[in-house]
């Protein structure tokens, strides 16, 4: 089944006007390059495709780093009074430089597994993407069974993950993280219309006003809430074995879960 991957962002600690602008900051295709050999496709909507009421023309961020810097200047963030919006990189540029001096116009720390290289190096891209909007990315070293309990439990403020749907429903993507009583992200999204929609779209049985209703949906969190920073798309594979047992196959991390497994004796 597809599986939608994200930079999850706490929203009772980012403000909308940071996730827009990190959203539009965020270096997908150099993302994917780096980590990933290019091989997976830009993740264009919370739903993805394979999904009925998919939706991926919608006018989802991406990288610009002028917008990402005008969003910060409009909003009137602390310290963009004399910012300039530029797409300027070039090394000491005004906005990197308030990370090099210590004077960021924010700071996060992202959440890592302890040993786990793909975090490692996950959170040094991050921090050269966000350095040039001033923000300051720190690390927050979990052991592997504390980050999942973070995970599922909603304490992570900013991290990566991905979630895969276990049939075709949107019910399976929206509902466990966007609703709520989904804790991952903790979505007070001061638009409380979309709770009632996701609601309406679990309980509408007319195909057509459900389409309409996931569309309000999709559009509203992807070009107006920008809840978490959607970067790509996979496909999620499951294997079984009849003489395996105590496997959930949602299973993260692998090292954590794999000791209460047992082979059954035949």
């Amino acid at each position: 089944m597809p599986a939608v991957f994200f930079v999850g962002l706490n929203n009772d600690i980012f403000p909308v006007e940071i996730r827009k602008a990190m959203s539009y900051a965020f270096n997908y295709s150099h993302f994917n390059d780096m980590m990933y050999d290019g091989r997976y496709p830009r993740c264009k909507s919370p739903i993805p495709p394979g999904i009925i009421y998919s939706n991926w023309s919608l006018n989802i961020a991406y990288t610009n780093l002028t917008i990402a810097r005008q969003t910060l200047i409009n909003a009137s963030w602390p310290g963009t009074g004399s910012l300039t919006a530029n797409d300027n990189i070039s090394a000491g540029n005004e906005w990197e430089k308030l990370v090099d001096d210590d004077t960021p116009l924010a700071t996060y720390n992202f959440s890592m597994e302890e040993g786990r290289g793909g975090h490692m190096f996950q959170a040094y891209l991050l921090s050269t993407y966000f350095k040039q909007i001033g923000i300051k990315i720190g690390q927050n070293n979990l052991t592997p069974q504390d980050w999942y309990e973070g995970l599922i439990g909603g304490k992570l403020e900013f991290y990566m993950a991905g979630w895969g749907a276990a049939f075709n429903d949107p019910v399976e993507i929206l509902n466990p993280l966007y609703m709520d009583y989904g804790e991952f992200n903790h979505y007070n999204f001061t638009d409380l219309q979309v709770q009632t929609w996701i609601t309406d779209g679990m309980m509408e049985v007319n195909e057509t006003k459900r389409e309409q209703i996931y569309n309000k949906i999709q559009k509203t969190l992807v070009e107006n809430l920008y809840p978490v920073i959607w970067t790509h798309l996979a496909i999620r594979s499951y294997v079984w074995s009849s003489n395996v047992k105590g496997i959930p196959i949602e299973g993260i991390p692998f090292k954590f879960i794999l000791k209460y497994a047992y082979l059954e004796e035949v």
